[in-house]
């Protein structure tokens, strides 16, 4: 995943937070993208740390939820600027809100995403804001 840094430079970083390496802004595109998260000067293999490092916690909560349910490889990005927003392919953006409840947050994604179809396309609402349900608003 590509973040910005304190610095403006890029570097990716493993889902579990490891820095792996700077890379050219030019090329942040070609990677997922972490969006509302500002690395602190980071430094090859060690953890890194965030200006903001709720926001950071948040997305690592979120990928080790995510670890070994094979949404990570669809994510395109995570924006945290305001609620945990997750760009799953071009399809779906999924809002899950807060990390409140994220483990059942997850496996509910889980069931929705095995119940839509290939070509179905939309926002799923996972904020648990009305009755605990899910919400599902199809592209136009």
């Amino acid at each position: 995943f590509a973040a910005a840094t304190d610095t403006n430079t890029v570097w990716l970083i493993s889902p579990s937070g490891k820095a792996l390496e700077r890379i050219d802004a030019s090329l942040q595109e070609q990677y997922p993208q972490i969006i509302g998260v500002t690395l602190n000067n980071p430094t090859a293999g060690q953890t890194v740390t965030a200006v903001n490092q709720s926001a950071l916690d948040a997305v690592l909560s979120l990928f080790s939820e995510l670890d070994g349910t094979g949404i990570l490889e669809h994510t395109a990005s995570v924006n945290v600027e305001y609620d945990i927003v997750l760009q799953y392919d071009d399809r779906y953006e999924i809002d899950l809100g807060s990390t409140d409840r994220l483990d059942y947050k997850v496996q509910y994604l889980q069931a929705i995403l095995k119940e839509l179809s290939d070509f179905q396309a939309g926002t799923i609402d996972l904020t648990l804001s009305e009755a605990n349900r899910a919400k599902f608003h199809p592209k136009a």
